[in-house]
């Protein structure tokens, strides 16, 4: 039974599933969008609003625990100067919208991120 599991595992590793979502996260702060499949878009979107909400407290703790998932420095200071200060005076963190994109080719389902 699947009590109190809420990871989603994407049929990955742990480490293969942490450094994913972190590169598509370190996508997502840099580009502002990407296209992705509709599960993955789900679970990125929860670690978006993490570093978020950690860069909107701008202490030194925030950085570091940000800097664990963000491993480029100049996306890391992105983070912090640009991105934060727009969603200071938000209550919730949602910068993440998911819009479908359907390809025909492949039958795919995939998920603009912006």
């Amino acid at each position: 039974m699947r009590h109190l599991n809420s990871v989603n595992k994407l049929n990955k590793t742990a480490s293969h599933r942490k450094a994913m979502l972190s590169n598509l996260s370190m996508s997502i702060l840099d580009k502002e969008h990407v296209v992705t499949t509709l599960a993955k878009a789900k679970v990125v979107r929860g670690v978006v609003e993490r570093l978020i909400t950690h860069a909107k407290k701008g202490d030194v703790h925030s950085m570091r625990i940000a800097g664990k998932t963000v491993r480029d420095k100049t996306i890391l200071k992105k983070l912090f100067s640009d991105i934060a200060p727009s969603f200071k005076d938000r209550e919730a963190d949602t910068p993440v919208s998911l819009s479908s994109v359907f390809v025909p080719v492949i039958m795919l389902r995939n998920v603009l991120l912006n």
